[in-house]
């Protein structure tokens, strides 16, 4: 965190996030979802459903968002497609760096 913003770099070449390397792999990074799509590009979310706070899961062969608890599914932008989740889930700004080796996850 930075000024109280979310502000977090994943090193894509650790083992810890080779998630992260392939299309449909997900990790959690306190309580944000960053997953990579099938079309390889990178999403990071709040990993909690805003119904009642249950942590989502990506799903690689829908490429969405869903809550095991009560079936809420949300889109690549956080935006609910399922209900019963009353509101989006908060979608963060996502930055490459280091020539595609490093991910900022970040609070615009």
């Amino acid at each position: 965190m930075k000024n109280g913003k979310i502000d977090f770099t994943l090193d894509l070449s650790l083992d810890a996030n080779k998630a992260l390397k392939v299309d449909g792999g997900y990790l959690y990074n306190g309580d944000i979802i960053v997953a990579r799509s099938k079309d390889a590009k990178y999403v990071a979310l709040s990993k909690v459903c805003t119904h009642q706070g249950t942590t989502v899961e990506f799903q690689k062969d829908t490429n969405d968002f869903y809550c095991p608890n009560h079936g809420s599914m949300f889109d690549l932008m956080g935006k609910v497609t399922k209900s019963p989740a009353p509101s989006a889930l908060k979608m963060y700004q996502i930055e490459l760096l280091s020539a595609g080796t490093k991910l900022r996850v970040f609070e615009a």
